[in-house]
């Protein structure tokens, strides 16, 4: 369910990119990230995983809160998601 869940969110994010004018930096951080999150879907059977992915969701969270609050709600219920999967 989880893993559902977070993919919807990664829709949801690329969905974001496509649609807002975005520098292309901020651009290059959400694609980043995405990949980074479908990484650690893929790696999430069986292994331990360290805090840096939530690290990076939760920074990217507070670079975009200011000029894109709907794209922050995303990554913070990616955050919310990513630490009840003990991410």
């Amino acid at each position: 369910m989880a893993k559902k869940q977070l993919k919807e969110y990664i829709e949801q994010l690329n969905s974001y990119i496509n649609d807002k004018d975005l520098s292309e930096q901020e651009q290059d951080a959400l694609e980043g990230l995405i990949d980074n999150i479908e990484i650690r879907l893929d790696e999430l059977e069986g292994e331990e995983h360290s805090d840096t992915l939530s690290e990076q969701v939760d920074e990217l969270a507070t670079a975009f809160e200011a000029e894109h609050p709907v794209l922050t709600g995303v990554l913070k219920d990616i955050m919310v998601k990513l630490s009840s999967m003990g991410v």
